[in-house]
């Protein structure tokens, strides 16, 4: 991406955890494997580590709250100080409790770096890396031994050398970006015969992912007649190109991009007239395509990622996730509400970040947290996610996955789970 002018200086606004106030217990996290011990003593906890004391750990999170890429990443804290609320409400890590430390970013790559070496110099643990700009500071945060536990929503650093000490919460990633064939094949069940791709300019990871759904559609027979991977970061007019779609017969779409560029892309899809056959979008999937009409209206019939288990499943923990976020991040989510893709990132990230903290020993260090992610072969983030994550294999995709797309029709989401394996000589990077 263009980095903006301006260098590293800029407001930034910090929160500590008072921002949530009292916190109380809630047992119905507990059945689904969530800690209740209550907060124990500090004997024999030490000052283990930076960021650890005998009475807190404190942790990092750059994160755009304002700017372009606020769309998706404002809310983010709020599911993430959910987290770290809820762990303190039942004794935080062997009687530690936690603190997140958390930076505004602005959208801003240039601020990204300067506000995790701004995080370092005050002595966090580890750092949250789910933000559009993660990886300007990624080497910076590998040359210091910070532990980063994130979302590969940035760029393709995750599962590349020398960057181990970063941990994506879906388990192995690999930085080549082979595709899988169900993405294909998905679109070509909905009849689509000419699609659309779209990334933005300079994004390593929205490129990547926009080129490996076009390999997955031609590879499934599905013609790929246009293909733009210029579009600026942060753009919501898509009239001009809503347009070139028309000219070109597109009857499906998947767009890599931010949740205000997919709904503006939407937008001018329906003004355009075009009828589709198949419209996938890896964000936008929340409370907003429900309650906002114009959105709704917009995004009839299209299909949004979803990264849990379906809500719509009633699990024991997606029942009790959604009463935590209604619990501790009431400015952002009520009950009943669809959890957006914020909500559930901020949650998911700061989760794996407490499993690497409780598996590391009742002292734990940068090292131990590393070596105990490392060895993990079944974190499934509570039971939220469709399946384990494994961390055994760095640096490689497993061979066969699934992913669940939520279709919009009128105020209500049906889930469908789809699945593939991944396409041989179909590496991106």
């Amino acid at each position: 991406m263009t980095l903006p002018a301006g260098g590293r200086s800029g407001p930034r606004r910090r929160r500590g955890l008072g921002w949530f106030g009292p916190l109380a217990a809630l047992s119905v996290l507990a059945a689904v494997g969530y800690p209740t011990a209550p907060a124990g003593a500090t004997g024999g906890l030490t000052a283990s580590a930076p960021g650890v004391t005998p009475t807190t750990i404190t942790i990092g999170y750059p994160v755009a709250e304002t700017g372009v890429a606020a769309t998706t990443f404002q809310d983010a804290p709020a599911g993430a100080m959910a987290r770290v609320a809820y762990q303190n409400a039942h004794g935080g890590v062997d009687g530690r409790k936690l603190v997140l430390d958390v930076v505004n970013d602005e959208s801003s790559p240039n601020l990204v770096l300067s506000s995790a070496e701004d995080l370092v110099s005050r002595g966090v643990f580890g750092v949250i890396g789910f933000d559009a700009f993660t990886y300007m500071a990624a080497p910076y945060l590998h040359a210091q031994g910070v532990p980063v536990t994130g979302w590969t929503v940035d760029g393709l650093e995750w599962g590349k050398q020398p960057y181990t000490n970063m941990f994506d919460y879906a388990g192995e990633f690999d930085p080549h970006f082979p595709v899988n064939s169900y993405d294909g094949t998905f679109m070509k069940s909905l009849g689509v015969t000419r699609l659309a791709v779209l990334a933005y300019n300079l994004s390593p990871i929205s490129t990547a992912a926009a080129t490996g759904f076009a390999l997955s559609a031609k590879r499934a027979g599905v013609a790929v007649p246009y293909e733009n991977l210029s579009v600026p970061f942060g753009t919501s007019d898509f009239s001009s190109i809503a347009l070139t779609m028309k000219s070109e017969h597109i009857n499906g779409v998947y767009a890599g991009m931010l949740e205000g560029s997919n709904i503006g892309l939407l937008t001018a899809i329906r003004q355009a007239g075009i009828p589709m056959k198949g419209v996938l979008l890896p964000t936008g999937y929340g409370e907003q395509l429900v309650s906002q009409p114009a959105t709704n209206q917009a995004a009839q019939g299209a299909y949004f990622s979803d990264y849990t288990v379906p809500i719509w499943d009633h699990t024991a923990a997606t029942v009790a996730w959604t009463k935590a976020l209604a619990k501790y991040a009431p400015g952002s989510y009520q009950l009943g509400q669809v959890p957006d893709f914020g909500l559930f990132g901020g949650w998911i990230t700061v989760d794996l970040m407490i499993y690497g903290l409780e598996h590391a020993g009742k002292n734990p260090t940068r090292a131990s947290f590393e070596k105990a992610l490392d060895a993990t072969t079944d974190y499934t983030g509570g039971g939220l996610l469709p399946g384990p994550a494994n961390f055994t294999h760095f640096g490689q995709a497993a061979p066969y996955g699934c992913a669940v797309f939520e279709k919009l029709t009128g105020k209500h989401f049906d889930p469908v789970k789809v699945c593939g394996h991944i396409l041989p000589h179909s590496n991106q990077n």
